[in-house]
Order: structure tokens, then sequence, then C-alpha cells
């Protein structure tokens, strides 16, 4: 009896840690998506309402407005390289080949408002886009704005991964 004793013994003792192993590790887990996953940016709600009975009960012509401005960097200073996104780290921008632009429509029905921004860029923060709709002058009336990127690779490093000493992606 005593012989077969100490093997449940060690078996039990070894099934306790590996599960209090995988209840650390599940609770870490856990943890992180919930940090991962946390409201970065409180107070900013997108709430839709697209009730469309004004616009029946009065229609009006729908009018649309369009614009643009380049958006190119400033390349003059050596000491303040502009890095460029994408294929590959510490890729400093040297010229400019093509224009960067921003692209901006309004379509308006008489009831609502929308504007959309498309930038040539490789990809912008959540937070960005809300500091560009908080900046949109009120008594332009746009009630929902769209701001978006065309994803070039060839564009100034707006997130911080492909420059010089990035930790995100290997030299």
């Amino acid at each position: 009896m005593n012989a077969t004793a100490r093997p449940r013994s060690w078996l039990r003792r070894v099934l306790r840690f590996l599960l209090w192993t995988a209840l650390i590790l599940a609770t870490l887990i856990v943890a992180r998506c919930l940090y991962a996953f946390r409201d970065r940016s409180p107070g900013a709600d997108f709430v839709l309402n697209l009730d469309d009975r004004d616009a029946r009960s009065q229609p009006r012509p729908l009018q649309v407005g369009f614009g643009r401005v380049k958006i190119n960097p400033d390349l003059s200073d050596p000491a303040r390289p502009v890095w460029l996104a994408g294929f590959n780290q510490h890729r400093a921008a040297t010229k400019i080949h093509d224009d960067l632009w921003a692209v901006a429509c309004v379509l308006d029905d008489g009831t609502k408002r929308l504007g959309i921004v498309v930038l040539d860029a490789i990809g912008l923060f959540h937070e960005d886009v809300l500091k560009v709709r908080r900046r949109l002058a009120p008594d332009w009336k746009i009630q929902y704005a769209v701001v978006c990127t065309t994803h070039n690779h060839s564009t100034p490093d707006l997130m911080g991964l492909w420059g010089p000493d990035s930790p995100a992606l290997p030299r």
C-alpha cells in the first residue's frame, strides 16, 4: 500500500501544479485581452441616425462638393528625415516623385451632411481620426465624417512602424 501511495501523491501534485499554472495563464490572457480591447477614446461615440422621414416629406436635390489639397512632407531638412512606410524599415524619403493628396467630398441631401476625406497614406490611428473630426468647423454642419487612407507604401510613416529604430520590425 505504501508503494502505490507515493506515485498517486506525486501524480496529484503534478496535476495540481498544472491546474494552477493553467488557471494563472488563463487569468493573464483574459487580463491582456481586457487591456488590449479597452476604450482608448472615452467619450467618442459613433451614432448613426439615418431616419429618412424628413427627406421623404420634403425632397431636395442632392448637393455634392469636392476639394483636394497637397500634403507633401517637407524634405528640406536632412537632420529630420521623413521615413517611408511599408516594404522595409529605415527608408528615408529623398525626393517627391508624385504629389500626395488629401481629397474631400461632401454630400448633402438637405437633411443630412456627410463628409469623406481620403489621405494618401498607409494608415491613420483611430485617435488621429477623432482629432480630425473634432477640428471640423461647426458652421460646416457635417453630421457624419469618414476619414480613411489609401494604404500607399511610398508615403510618410504616420504610425511609427518603419523608422530607423522601430521595435515593431527587425532590421
